[in-house]
């Protein structure tokens, strides 16, 4: 995946080396797992919000639970997956000798790398960040729904609340009462 002829950035400028380092090589392989990894997962996770929004609009309630379920697990492989790509992008930094205080950037590093792996990391981190977008913007999607539906079942239950409130109840005689009759309507909307 890595060209042998690589470039490496020093405090005089980029350098070309006859091959890589050893742990620059391997920092940018854990990277670059760490990347691939990370896309697949989102790729999911995005599959999921669509069944998610999908389950809303038909008001599934069961595969709804199934998608938030399966969600939940996404959301913390994602936490770990996130957290591996962090230590990579550390021994990447600590491998290029970037100074301390330094922006730890995909492309800030990716910058300090010679051609073909600086195009390899910018493009995983490009995937990545239109992926998340699509994600962000299927989960809006999802929650204006649920947020209209949610609005939709108020106002049904408010509206059988009050057929309720308006309905006559008889005694044991045939006549009108007035009772205070609490129903599980009430309690709910």
């Amino acid at each position: 995946m890595i060209a042998d002829q690589q470039m490496t950035a020093t405090p005089e400028g980029p350098q070309r080396l006859s091959a890589m380092s050893l742990p620059v090589q391997a920092a940018v392989e854990e990277l670059c797992d760490s990347l691939g990894a990370l896309y697949e997962l989102l790729k999911t996770l995005a599959a999921t919000a669509e069944q998610k929004l999908a389950a809303i609009r038909s008001a599934d309630a069961d595969q709804l639970q199934k998608c938030a379920a399966r969600e939940m697990e996404l959301l913390e492989q994602v936490t770990t997956v996130k957290r591996q790509r962090q230590a990579a992008i550390a021994r990447l930094a600590q491998a290029l000798q970037v100074p301390a205080g330094s922006e730890l950037s995909i492309c800030t590093l990716a910058n300090r790398l010679g051609e073909p792996v600086a195009s390899i990391l910018r493009a995983k981190s490009r995937g990545l960040r239109e992926l998340a977008d699509r994600l962000q913007h299927v989960n809006a999607v999802a929650a204006r729904a649920a947020q209209d539906l949610q609005a939709h079942v108020r106002a049904v239950f408010a509206e059988v609340a009050k057929a309720n409130r308006d309905s006559a109840v008889y005694g044991p005689e045939g006549q009108h009462e007035q009772g205070q009759i609490r129903s599980s309507v009430e309690a709910v909307g």
